[in-house]
Order: C-alpha cells, then structure tokens, then sequence
C-alpha cells in the first residue's frame, strides 16, 4: 500500500495554497479516471452509489449528483438500475466526461457555494462524493444539498475522513438534526483508496419531513404499527408480550389533534440524534422510530425539579408519546412511546398499576425489581417487562439511551416512589398525573406488609 498520493492527487491534499477546484480539475480531467482508478483503486463512487441504494428503491427516481467529476458516481448509480440523474460540478472539462459516460440525463456547470441554479425541494435523492474537504466546499454547504432534496429524500455525502474530524462536521450534523434540517441514519467507515491510507466517512441521511399535522399522524402511525409487528414476532418466545401486541395492532389511531408543537431547546434533547443513529432494531422498526422520533412532540417526564424530584433526573428524562392520554392518538387502555434518558441518572424504585415493557433500542439500562433485587443489564435491542404493582428502578450509565415504552391496563394510575425514612422504614409517596398536567406529590404512608408482598410477588 502506497504511502502518499502523487501528482494532482497529490496537489489536493498539499499544505500549501488551497487549489482553484474549476481550474485543478479542468487540467486533471483527461487523466482522473486513469490515475484514481488505475494507479490508487478509487472505491469512494461505489461506496456513495450502494450507500443510496440501501434507502432508496425507486429506480425511477430522480437524483442530482454534486460535484459529479467525470461521472464516476452516475455510473456507479447506472450500474444498480437508476435512470434519471443529474450531474452537477465547477469543472467544464470534467462535465464533458461525465457526459461521455450516458448514464446523466442533465449536466449542470455550477460552483454550488454560489446561487443555485436549481430549485429547491427537486429533487428524490441527493449524492455527493468526494466534494467536501480540503481544498473543496466545507460544511456550511451541505444546507444548500439538502434544499435540492424533497422532504423525505435521502442525502449521501462520502468525503475523507481527515477534515470530517478537524473540520467537527458532526458538530455541524447535530445542529442541523436540532433544527429538523435532516435526519443522519448512520455514518459508515470505509478506507476508499486500495493502494493508499484514505479513510472516508459515509454520511447517510434524509431530509427532514416539514412537521405538519398529516406527516407527524402518518409517521407516528407507522410506527406504532411496526411495533406493533415487531412485539408480536417476539411473543412466539415471550408469550407476555402478546397482550401489548394485540392492544397495540388492535388500537384505532385517532385523536384531536395536539402538535406539533414548536421545540424548546435542551442538552438532553441535543442527544437524541445520536441515539438515533445507532439504533437497534429490526427494519421496518428502525427506519420508524427514526422518523417517528423526528416527528413527535418531546416532553420533560418530570418537569418540576424542585417539587422532590433530583434535578439530574427531571432534566435527564424526556418522552414523547404516540399513543395514550397525551399523545398524537388516543387510548385510555395502553400508553405507547419513546423515552430519552440523559447519561448517569437514576429513577428511583417505584411501582404503578400499569404493566410495562421497557425496549432499549439504543445503549443499555440497568434495572432492579424488588428492594434487594439482584440488577441486570437490558440492553439494545432487548425488551424487559414490568408486571402490574412490581417495584422496580432504573439507572443509565455514561452514554444516553433511547427506549421504546409501552403501559397497559390503568394508564391514568398514580406512580409510586419507594425509599426509607431517617428510621430506615419503608415508605412510598405517590405521584399523579391528570391529563395534560405535570406530576405532583399526593400522599406519603408507610408500607405495609401487603403492599410489599404485592410489589414482590414472583421474585
């Protein structure tokens, strides 16, 4: 494996003066093809093309290549069955070898850090590869990508992985994904060179659905449905989760409507794309929450930190809900939604009426059930349920989790928070909800033999 690039490969990545991109390419266009796939065993179009496939079907579809080169890209693309591409670049030599290749319908002369000559929302996919880095645009021009996708379409960036870093394009990713800008599903890593060190960062993400009262109803929708799928595959082995399946398939999906509402921005919230992108869960199920998640209206749990609350965990713990008293759909009978668990909080031992299921989708919990109960791991991809009255607590460790939450049964119950008075003396206190309102103290008692038996009965 070669060391360093040569030539006008080389001139690239120089620590010298930044390159003029329309003038380097138009002089390297009649050798590129030769000296990136012959001398150095370029893979990045490839990379880029199977990169879109996996979230794009349609093959019909129309996509615009930016910073198209020669065409490696299109015919990358042309290869997998796709038919209506587009090409954009600086370079007017390097159009006229992409148009050798057939495989674009239009070619467009542009330097796209500049007034676009396309207009926004054209477009059913949006690639780029090998345009962004030194010497090439940054990351304030991938704004400008997304608006040439239509509000869904995916958006596949593959560049070096060098500036990725220096450059903190994640930085940026998140701050975009806050805005509901776009959605990052996943970014991959792939050495892109055969005969060079080269490692790449392969971004795929969506532009982001504008939040209108249909698309947060149909993306919602389908998740609860692919949940629904998803928890009764399951219950061939774990029979309890039957009960949450049928409920869940058996639910009619209407409601006033209640959202969306406008964001308020917060540290925990700035963690859920992360959370996001790593994901486990089988496919319908990921792709869903991913969306649903972009969609819904996120709420603090437990949003009076100073009414006996730990303020870590009232300002760790965020919820949106899908279907249940407060949620997109109505149900009085099952509760169904993500939770968003800031990192290192705790929530103490308590019990509830409902039974529960805890689906850990990204990074893991820790659970107890009962006051001496031996703690375990659930983790991504995992599912635990919680019978009705079961005591029971939960603690996060150093990276943020995201779960999939479901109550049946007496979803209005109160919640009941267990710990020792200065005596060392069992006692609860219980929480209430009323519709639409935050949770407040009721009542304090001792607990008494019964209600310990009840919330450890079958451990």
């Amino acid at each position: 494996m070669t060391s360093k690039p040569k030539g006008a490969l080389a001139q690239v990545y120089s620590d010298g003066p930044a390159i003029d991109p329309a003038a380097h390419y138009d002089q390297w266009a009649e050798t590129y093809d030769k000296d990136l796939l012959q001398t150095y065993g370029y893979r990045a179009p490839s990379f880029g093309a199977t990169g879109l496939a996996s979230v794009l079907e349609d093959k019909q579809a129309r996509i615009v290549d930016v910073g198209c080169g020669t065409g490696l890209v299109g015919a990358a693309l042309a290869e997998l069955g796709f038919q209506k591409i587009d090409g954009v670049d600086i370079s007017e030599n390097m159009l006229a070898k992409a148009k050798e290749t057939n495989a674009y319908h239009t070619l467009i002369l542009q330097d796209v850090e500049k007034a676009s000559v396309i207009d926004e929302a054209t477009y059913d996919a949006v690639i780029s590869v090998g345009a962004f880095g030194k010497g090439h645009l940054g990351p304030e021009a991938i704004p400008g990508l997304i608006a040439h996708a239509k509000p869904g379409a995916p958006v596949v960036i593959f560049m070096n992985a060098d500036p990725f870093v220096e450059d903190n394009y994640q930085r940026h990713f998140d701050q975009w994904e806050m805005a509901r800008l776009w959605s990052v599903l996943r970014i991959e890593d792939h050495n892109y060179m055969d005969a060079l060190e080269r490692p790449g960062k392969l971004v795929i993400a969506r532009r982001a659905v504008h939040r209108t009262v249909e698309s947060q109803k149909q993306a919602t929708a389908r998740y609860l449905r692919a949940l629904g799928h998803d928890l009764k595959a399951r219950a061939e082995t774990a029979p309890t989760l039957l009960p949450f399946a049928d409920d869940l398939l058996a639910a009619t999906l209407e409601g006033p409507t209640r959202g969306p509402h406008d964001d308020t921005p917060h540290p925990t919230l700035a963690l859920l794309p992360r959370t996001v992108r790593t994901i486990t869960a089988p496919e319908p199920l990921k792709d869903a929450v991913a969306k649903a998640a972009s969609v819904l209206d996120w709420k603090q749990v437990f949003d009076d930190a100073g009414g006996g609350i730990d303020r870590d965990l009232a300002a760790g713990m965020f919820a949106a809900q899908a279907l249940g008293t407060y949620g997109v759909f109505d149900s009085t009978s099952i509760a169904v939604g993500i939770f968003l668990l800031a990192p290192n909080i705790a929530y103490p031992l308590h019990t509830h009426e409902a039974e529960e299921i805890y689906y850990v989708i990204s990074g893991s919990l820790t659970l107890q059930h009962g006051v001496e109960g031996q703690r375990f791991t659930v983790s991504a991809g995992e599912v635990s349920r919680t019978p009705p009255h079961r005591l029971h607590g939960l603690e996060t460790g150093d990276e943020p989790v995201l779960v999939l939450y479901a109550w049946r049964g007496d979803i209005m119950c109160k919640n009941w928070w267990w710990d020792r008075d200065e005596n060392g003396s069992l006692r609860r206190t219980s929480w209430f909800r009323g519709h639409g309102k935050a949770w407040k103290i009721e009542a304090s008692e001792q607990v008494t033999d019964a209600v310990y038996a009840e919330a450890h009965k079958d451990l």
